[in-house]
């Protein structure tokens, strides 16, 4: 996601080199975050979900909380897009420029509840946190328990299941560790922090910020993969679906 499908001969060279420079460091990214992952799980799982009759909140599976984080982060996941491609072209003038920027902004503007934003239940490590403590129960009696199997066989991989999401969680840590989110979010997108304007108004003028963008829409493909297994999870329990125009 994020890609050129193809660069043509009429792209400048100064841009070439920095696409390929681009892919290089984007690699580079991919490859440190690869080296979290130590455990194998099957490709084919299944889950079983147990709860204890006599715990109930107010008739639901689960704590309101807990409820509204499933339900927010399952709608959020399935709004994601992960068929963005970037558009380059010159104007009257003979600039390039990337034609489709606003949709590099929306879409690093609608993750940003998972990717940044602690203090949204929907920020990955506390969804995490949430699936975990439902791996890692024995027993029903403190809430819902999730088992893991692989296939429909009865072979149970629920704990090493749990440890894949653990290094699925600092994957995706390495990355947004190695980027810049931070001054994505509060100097460009979405708010004005002063500290950043000086860089701000560096980077646009020079038409440093277009690329800035370009990496990290396109650091975003890895991360989505990697919230995958979240969303499974919370999905057994959840099937949100955007409903018609034809309001029932």
């Amino acid at each position: 996601m994020g890609f050129l499908e193809v660069i043509d001969e009429r792209v400048p060279e100064p841009i070439r080199l920095r696409v390929r420079q681009l892919r290089e460091e984007v690699d580079a990214i991919n490859d440190a975050a690869m080296a979290n992952f130590a455990t194998e799980i099957p490709r084919r799982i299944s889950f079983k979900v147990s709860r204890n009759s006599s715990v109930s909140w107010d008739g639901d599976l689960m704590p309101a909380e807990e409820r509204a984080q499933a339900v927010s982060f399952v709608v959020r996941y399935q709004h994601l897009r992960d068929d963005l491609k970037v558009h380059i072209g010159p104007d009257a003038g003979g600039d390039w420029h990337i034609k489709n920027l606003w949709e590099l902004r929306h879409m690093l503007n609608d993750v940003r509840p998972i990717i940044q934003n602690q203090k949204d239940s929907t920020f990955y490590t506390h969804v995490n946190a949430t699936i975990q403590k439902r791996l890692r129960r024995t027993e029903t009696t403190q809430g819902l328990r999730v088992q893991v199997f692989e296939g429909d066989s009865e072979n149970e991989v629920t704990p090493a299941y749990a440890t894949y999401l653990v290094e699925n969680t600092k994957a995706i840590a390495t990355i947004l560790n190695r980027l810049e989110y931070g001054y994505l979010y509060n100097g460009v997108l979405q708010h004005s922090d002063a500290t950043f304007s000086k860089r701000l108004l560096k980077d646009y003028t020079s038409g440093e910020l277009n690329y800035i963008l370009w990496k990290h829409v396109i650091v975003l493909g890895q991360i989505q993969y990697w919230l995958t297994p979240y969303y499974k999870v919370l999905s057994i329990l959840n099937f949100p679906s955007l409903g018609s125009l034809i309001v029932k």
